[in-house]
């Protein structure tokens, strides 16, 4: 995907110079979809959501972006926040397109919902999606690179029927990595450390659900830990640090 975290060069936090850059860009190339989701990460990587909900609502409504990737934007800086419309934007996302992030979506949204006090609307959100994943079928769906399995692990994860040894025993370092199944998963950046990028983000805001803010913060040292700044996650986990006062930008 051209939104993926790897193909988001420009990662700086200079933020002045970068985006006069973009916008000199844009004004070269103003139907550039690239560059506009290049500014659009760039907002989210200087921790300013609230720009980074324009950016995306502008390119929805303009149809500046094709209405999948537009979409995936608005309900990632959304729920991130908890601004807006989120559950609305996020749930016509995951119900009526085939973008392949929709089930990182689901998860931060079961998320947001938990923390509101909708456990019973979280569960049923991630218990839909279970009765169409068919575990019997990753090893063999790994043998030729399916990056879905990863996603679907997860949604068993955190529905308690995937143990936490199958999403992380893999990523403990470079040997279990290239001995394992998930190796074979072709997507680019999705090596051992963008794996564990997404893992411990994913594990972490699941630890803040259950109270655990120990292993909460632990797991967002991890995201960072990765370096991969290029990630979605990594941003967001920066900006859950700062909101929570363990670091500051």
């Amino acid at each position: 995907s051209k939104l993926s975290r790897s193909t988001v060069a420009l990662v700086t936090y200079k933020r002045q110079p970068a985006i006069a850059v973009l916008e000199k860009g844009l004004k070269q190339f103003p139907d550039s979809e690239n560059l506009l989701s290049r500014k659009y990460f760039l907002h989210l990587a200087q921790g300013r959501i609230d720009e980074a909900i324009n950016e995306a609502q502008k390119a929805l409504d303009e149809g500046l972006i094709n209405e999948p990737d537009a979409l995936f934007e608005l309900a990632l800086a959304q729920l991130l926040t908890g601004k807006g419309e989120f559950e609305s934007t996020a749930r016509r996302f995951i119900n009526n397109t085939e973008h392949p992030y929709r089930d990182y979506i689901r998860l931060i949204l079961y998320s947001r919902l938990s923390k509101q006090g909708k456990s019973d609307q979280a569960q049923e959100l991630l218990k839909e999606r279970w009765e169409h994943i068919n575990p019997s079928t990753w090893s063999a769906r790994l043998e030729h690179g399916d990056p879905f399995v990863w996603r679907e692990q997860f949604i068993g994860y955190y529905l308690g029927k995937v143990p936490r040894k199958v999403i992380f025993g893999p990523l403990q370092n470079q040997g279990t990595f290239e001995g394992s199944d998930i190796s074979k998963v072709g997507l680019e950046g999705l090596s051992l450390y963008g794996l564990r990028c997404e893992a411990y983000f994913y594990d972490a805001l699941l630890q803040d659900i259950k109270g655990e803010r120990k292993r909460y913060r632990r797991s967002l040292e991890q995201v960072i830990a990765t370096g991969y700044g290029r990630f979605y996650e990594y941003q967001m986990a920066r900006y859950l640090l700062e909101l929570e006062g363990f670091v500051r930008r």
